[in-house]
C-alpha cells in the first residue's frame, strides 16, 4: 500500500505549496481536489497549474458539487479529461442525497460514467459518504454492481462511515470485493455539546477508528492501492501533516511485521524469524513510537 496526500487536507493551500508539503514529508503522490471553494475551481484550467510540481497525480476529486452521478455528463467528462491529462487513475464523485428516484437516477449516472471512463481510460469512483444514498459499503457496492470494476468502483472512506454507515472493516472488504479501488484516511470523534451529538476530525491515533484493524482488513483482502490522507486532526500545518504521516507509516510497519510473522511456516521458521528479523523490526517500531511521543 502506498501513501499519498489529498490536497483538500490542506484547505486553501496553493497547489505548489501542497506539492512541497507532500515531498517534505516523503510522499510522492497527491490526489487533487478541484471545484468551487478549492484553490483550483475549474478542471479546464487545472492541468497547466498542476504541471511540473514534482509529484504524481494520485487522482482527481470533484469538490463543491461541480459534477456528480446525476449532473449533466459534460461536467464529469471535463474532470475525466483532466485525469487523463495528468495521468491520474481515477475521478472521485459523490452519489446524490436520498429521494424517491435517487437510486434509479444514480444507476443511470453510473452507466454514463462508465462510458466516459472508457473514453478517457480512467476509473470513476463513488465515495462512501454521509447524507448520500451510499453512506456505507453495502449501498455503494449495490450502486455499482454489474458494471465493470476497471471503469467504476468505490472509494472506501471509513472516516465518513464513522459519521454514518459504520461497519466492521472485514465486512466492508467482503461487501466491496473487486470494486474497492481507493481508500481515504482520517479519524473522527463524537462528543456531546449543548444537548446534541456533534463530530469533528481527530488525529489518526486519537479518534474512534482503529486504523490498525482497518489496515489488517485491507491486507487480508489483498488491497495494494493507495491510502490517501484525507483530513488532519487539527489546524493544518506541515508539522501536523508530518506527524500524521509518521503515525500511518508506523501502523503500516507494525501490520507488515505482524503479517510476516503470522505467514511464516513451519513453526521452527516462525520461531527463527521472531527471534531475529521480526523482533529487531519490532524494536525499531517501538523506538520510533517513543521518539515520536517525546517530540509531541
Amino acid at each position: 500500500m502506498e501513501l499519498c496526500l489529498f490536497s483538500s487536507a490542506l484547505p486553501g493551500w496553493a497547489p505548489a505549496r501542497v506539492a512541497r508539503a507532500a515531498t517534505d514529508v516523503g510522499l510522492t503522490a497527491v490526489e487533487w481536489g478541484i471545484g468551487p471553494g478549492q484553490p483550483l475551481e475549474s478542471p479546464r484550467r487545472a492541468g497547466a497549474a498542476l504541471e511540473g510540481l514534482g509529484v504524481t497525480a494520485a487522482g482527481v476529486c470533484v469538490q463543491g458539487g461541480a459534477a456528480s452521478l446525476t449532473s449533466p455528463a459534460q461536467r464529469l467528462r471535463s474532470f475525466a479529461a483532466l485525469a487523463a491529462e495528468l495521468g491520474a487513475p481515477h475521478v472521485r464523485v459523490f452519489a446524490p442525497e436520498f429521494r424517491s428516484d435517487a437510486l434509479e437516477r444514480a444507476r443511470n449516472g453510473v452507466a454514463r460514467a462508465v462510458e466516459i471512463a472508457e473514453e478517457y481510460g480512467v476509473t470513476v469512483l463513488v465515495e462512501t459518504a454521509p447524507a448520500t444514498i451510499v453512506p456505507s459499503t453495502a449501498q455503494a457496492a449495490a450502486l455499482v454492481q454489474g458494471f465493470p470494476p476497471d471503469r467504476v468502483g468505490v472509494l472506501y472512506d471509513p472516516g465518513n462511515m464513522a459519521i454514518e454507515g459504520h461497519v466492521d472493516p472485514r465486512l466492508a472488504m467482503a461487501e466491496l470485493g473487486p470494486y474497492l479501488r481507493h481508500v481515504h484516511v482520517k479519524n473522527i470523534v463524537w462528543r456531546r455539546q449543548n444537548g446534541r451529538w456533534i463530530w469533528r476530525h481527530a488525529t489518526l491515533d486519537g479518534g474512534m477508528l482503529d486504523w490498525a484493524a482497518i489496515l489488517a482488513a485491507l491486507r487480508r483482502a489483498g488491497y495494494d492501492g493507495r491510502l490517501s490522507l484525507d483530513h488532519l486532526g487539527g489546524r493544518p500545518s506541515l508539522a501536523l501533516l508530518r506527524r500524521e504521516v509518521e503515525t500511518l507509516r508506523a501502523l503500516l510497519l507494525n501490520e507488515a511485521i505482524h503479517a510476516r510473522v503470522v505467514r511464516a511456516e513451519p513453526v521452527v521458521e516462525r520461531r527463527r524469524m521472531h527471534g531475529d528479523g521480526a523482533e529487531r523490526a519490532v524494536r525499531v517500531f517501538e523506538r520510533h513510537l517513543a521518539a515520536r511521543d517525546a517530540g509531541r
